[in-house]
């Protein structure tokens, strides 16, 4: 049985022959942030397409992305305001599902992911098997990026609602977790979600959420799912 490692890898392979296909050349590439992520670089370098780093503009979604491409030597990297058209982005999801919908802010970036996805023209997403399930929400909470004053207004609203949720705290130092855009991070544990539209407009509504984790089905776009047998391309 392949690990969750080599499932990525598979996953990450076959993203690698549509990031060579589409940009051998070089092109304006965004780049997401995460363990996957990290793996897609790393199975570009090993398989010798440095080069295509080094001859496109990156741009990517956080200063841990930027770090990671700087410590291999890749330098062209733009982490400021990004370009209003990016040819190509690839990224990561915690959880999808067949109707295309993902949960995706594990990393803390999903704003500036947000953002990246809606300027690309192509998107490609690498997940492996176990992120799949039959509707987001059943594996993973929906994170929701807050302003930290509007924190009591937010918790208030989950607590009448009835959610449960955390606050997302940081691994190496005291306090919460914070984006780079300076934000909080609350972890909403929604259970099976039928309906996403209707839950990102309800949470978006409350004065101070910036952001849901919750990414609709996005034209231009695949999802390629690393399994045991095969990768499937949804």
């Amino acid at each position: 049985m392949l690990s969750i490692e080599e499932l990525r890898i598979r996953a990450s392979l076959k993203a690698l022959d549509y990031l060579v296909s589409l940009c051998r050349d070089g092109c304006i590439l965004g780049l997401g942030t995460g363990s996957t992520v990290r793996f897609f670089i790393n199975t570009l370098l090993d398989k010798g397409y440095s080069y295509i780093l080094k001859k496109s503009i990156v741009i990517v979604s956080s200063i841990d992305t930027a770090l990671y491409l700087l410590n291999m030597g890749i330098e062209n990297i733009e982490s400021g305001l990004p370009r209003d058209s990016i040819d190509l982005y690839i990224d990561s999801a915690d959880e999808v599902d067949y109707r295309r919908y993902m949960i995706k802010g594990g990393g803390g970036a999903m704003l500036r992911e947000k953002i990246l996805t809606m300027l690309s023209h192509r998107k490609i997403f690498i997940v492996d098997e176990n992120k799949l399930s039959p509707t987001i929400g059943t594996k993973k909470p929906v994170p929701i990026e807050i302003e930290p004053f509007s924190y009591p207004l937010i918790k208030k609203y989950l607590n009448d609602k009835g959610y449960k949720y955390e606050i997302r705290y940081a691994k190496n130092r005291y306090g919460p977790e914070l984006t780079d855009n300076g934000n909080m991070i609350i972890d909403v544990y929604t259970g099976p979600l039928n309906n996403p539209r209707d839950f990102i407009t309800e949470i978006e509504l409350i004065p101070g959420v910036v952001t849901t984790g919750i990414f609709e089905p996005l034209n231009n776009s695949i999802i390629i799912v690393g399994k045991q047998n095969t990768i499937e391309v949804i």
